[in-house]
């Protein structure tokens, strides 16, 4: 049913995990080059949009926090979505007609390496594409996306993929592996301006992305298989700037049932890779216990 005045479309923005980051010191356009490849997981905010097509061209942005979300406190100018909003009209050429309210259900926490901005933006993205009959991944909704941030134009495409540049480009869609994970946020987020600062005095190895992705596309791999090939060269700058990560990673490593602990993204959030969907709700109760964020989720 097409997005018209007076109907409401909702749309669930997921979350991210970096399966495998790595970051070069190499800068292209003000961006570090990098390979990464991304997987949606099914922990999300959901969006809902309303359009009131006889009113003058305004956009409100609602934002209702999970009670174990920390509440963002900016000015409805500097959310994404409504930066988004501007960003398909400048690269499409249209203009908004009537109302727009964006209503955020929010569950993915801020400065966690989830990538809870970038995924809403992507959303609103769609919305405005549906409403304006155009294709989401045609050339302005992409060149809209990479403007936004560089994790925007992954959630256009959703799954599991291999990014490339600073993370807009979108070098290989890979099979999405079934993984039982539980992520774990410690106290304090990671800017991700300052990890990148934080690299770049002291840039680490590159590692290779090939053997995951080999993995991937053969489709039979397992989670153990797959956790063995897990990496973030982003990782040491995030713990220089949040030694907790180092701590809750060291913890989850050697937790029974987990083949895998690693930093997603610029942190904070810390996911395990874990053998079975009870384990993944028995270290999470724990965690939550003594007061972290802990989610158990799937791919």
């Amino acid at each position: 049913m097409a997005f018209i005045s007076g109907m409401e479309l909702v749309l669930a923005a997921p979350a991210k995990l970096n399966l495998m980051l790595g970051i070069t010191p190499q800068i292209v356009d003000g961006k570090h080059e990098l390979k990464t490849v991304f997987t949606t997981i099914d922990l999300a905010d959901t969006l809902t949009f309303t359009i009131d097509e006889a009113r003058a061209r305004s956009v409100t942005v609602e934002v209702t926090n999970a009670p174990d979300i920390t509440p963002l406190d900016i000015p409805t100018e500097k959310n994404i979505v409504y930066k988004a909003v501007s960003a398909l009209e400048e690269s499409t050429g249209y203009t908004l007609q009537g109302h727009l309210h964006i209503r955020i259900d929010k569950r993915i926490p801020h400065e966690a390496g989830l990538a809870g901005g970038s995924t809403d933006a992507a959303a609103t993205l769609k919305a405005l594409a549906e409403l304006w009959g155009i294709d989401p991944l045609s050339p302005p909704v992409l060149v809209a996306a990479a403007k936004l941030g560089a994790d925007v134009t992954f959630f256009l495409h959703g799954g599991c993929a291999l990014m490339g540049g600073g993370g807009e480009k979108l070098l290989k869609r890979l099979p999405k592996p079934a993984l039982d994970l539980v992520l774990v946020r410690p106290d304090g987020g990671v800017s991700t301006k300052e990890a990148y600062a934080t690299f770049d005095a002291d840039p680490q190895t590159m590692p290779d992305y090939e053997p995951l992705v080999r993995l991937l596309e053969g489709g039979n791999a397992t989670p153990q298989a797959i956790a063995g090939q897990l990496a973030n060269n982003l990782a040491p700058a995030a713990t220089a700037l949040l030694p907790a990560i180092r701590t809750l990673t060291d913890e989850l490593s050697a937790t029974p049932g987990v083949y895998k602990a690693l930093l997603t993204g610029s942190g904070s959030t810390v996911f395990a890779v874990c053998g079975s969907a009870e384990t993944t709700t028995s270290i999470a109760e724990a965690y939550s216990a003594r007061g972290y964020w802990a989610k158990s989720c799937t791919t």
